[in-house]
């Protein structure tokens, strides 16, 4: 048996915000090998499936191409992605927290609780 070619497929997202992706928003990635039973048989096969695709990584080719060696797969770049944006929502989330601490510890703030309170009542009993 030969190897002709293998890859791993990325995803396709169609354009689509990489960093808002649901699970289900993108088609799959997959490893693809294509063997040959006899490798004299070899150069019957000229067409190969990877030169079709513009996005893949970690590929063999009896011919010369771009392997586009990759350590992460694309689930694990999907992953980090998702990871970073968390981290950069959880410090939005500290930001605003901290703003509305630096509100509610103001003299402003304090003062008005009387007038706040007495509307609260009021709006709850209309």
């Amino acid at each position: 048996p030969a190897l002709l070619e293998s890859f791993i497929g990325l995803r396709d997202y169609e354009g689509k915000d990489y960093k808002l992706l649901e699970k289900d928003d993108a088609s799959w990635n997959d490893f693809v090998a294509v063997f040959i039973k006899q490798k004299t048989q070899q150069n019957l096969y000229d067409t190969r499936i990877i030169k079709s695709l513009v996005k893949y990584t970690n590929a063999y080719c009896d011919f010369d191409i771009e392997t586009s060696p990759s350590i992460l797969t694309d689930d694990f770049l999907l992953i980090n992605t998702k990871k970073t944006l968390i981290d950069n929502l959880n410090k939005e989330i500290l930001a605003r927290d901290q703003v509305i601490s630096e509100i509610m510890s103001s003299t402003s703030w304090k003062v008005t609780m009387p007038i706040r309170y007495v509307i609260n009542k009021f709006c709850k009993k209309i």
